[in-house]
């Protein structure tokens, strides 16, 4: 059998103890594994809503529709890790796999003993065989996730075909997060009309697509700016923003806060592979 590779995009830990602004609905554009250390609101999945609890780990697949609310001062800490394969036909097994593990799995000994220890491993420094141990060890935690969810009878909520083509838009913008895309090419990519497309996007994330092609530049810009060196006027040529004090109102109207003052607040544990 040929194991397929895996590659990691991000892992860490989110922290946050400050009254949370409105999140929009957001699209999974990876595999995503979370477990919630501390209990902290409410997230819909594919609209199924859950309690976001310490009992159970989030899987959720690319494509998945996500919303999350945190009540209100609620300190937050969640673990993830965020990655994408490359299988293909050669794979059946491991697609299989990937394509049944529900949304939530609880967490008994057995799985929290192996996602502390793969996270350990992945703060520790690492070397070239301790990275190729670190992908066997999550293809092994997969599998044990797939296994519990077995042992206690959870269910797939599948997505709509309308979802489906959303996020296929969503995933064109953030592959192009330094272009400024028009309605009508992003449309055009997914073979919908250009007020057809507005409509999905305001129903199912309350933006129109060019705030939501925003929130992704300023999602981005958030993470470059808290983990590169990369200066202000560099992040707003790489988004494709026009004058930098475009960025700059874009960002504080978003954020309430300047990218600058915002680069001394770390309040996530974030890295990159």
């Amino acid at each position: 059998m040929i194991i397929p590779e895996i590659k990691m995009k991000q892992h860490g830990i989110w922290k946050n103890s400050k009254k949370e602004r409105d999140i929009p609905t957001r699209f999974a554009l990876t595999y995503e594994i979370e477990l919630n250390k501390i209990p902290y609101g409410k997230t819909i999945i594919n609209g199924i809503t859950y309690d976001i609890t310490d009992e159970n780990f989030f899987f959720t697949r690319p494509g998945d529709l996500i919303s999350t609310t945190v009540n209100d001062g609620m300190y937050t800490h969640t673990e993830f890790i965020y990655f994408f394969t490359n299988t293909s036909v050669d794979h059946q097994a491991f697609n299989h796999i990937l394509e049944n593990i529900p949304t939530i799995i609880p967490v008994v000994p057995e799985t929290l003993e192996a996602w502390n220890k793969l996270q350990a491993k992945l703060r520790a420094k690492k070397n070239t065989y301790q990275l190729i141990q670190i992908y066997l060890d999550l293809w092994s935690f997969i599998l044990l996730l797939y296994k519990t969810s077995r042992d206690t009878h959870f269910e797939i909520i599948p997505t709509s075909n309308q979802s489906k083509s959303l996020f296929l838009a969503i995933k064109f913008m953030s592959a192009n997060l330094s272009e400024n895309l028009s309605i009508e090419e992003i449309a055009a990519h997914v073979g919908y009309s250009s007020s057809y497309l507005n409509y999905l996007f305001k129903t199912y994330t309350k933006l129109t697509p060019h705030a939501y092609y925003t929130y992704l530049k300023i999602e981005e810009a958030k993470r470059l700016l808290q983990h590169t060196s990369k200066t202000v006027d560099q992040i707003s040529k790489d988004l494709g923003f026009a004058k930098t004090s475009q960025f700059i109102n874009t960002f504080k109207n978003m954020c309430n806060i300047t990218p600058g003052k915002y680069r001394d607040k770390k309040t996530t544990k974030l890295y990159t592979e």
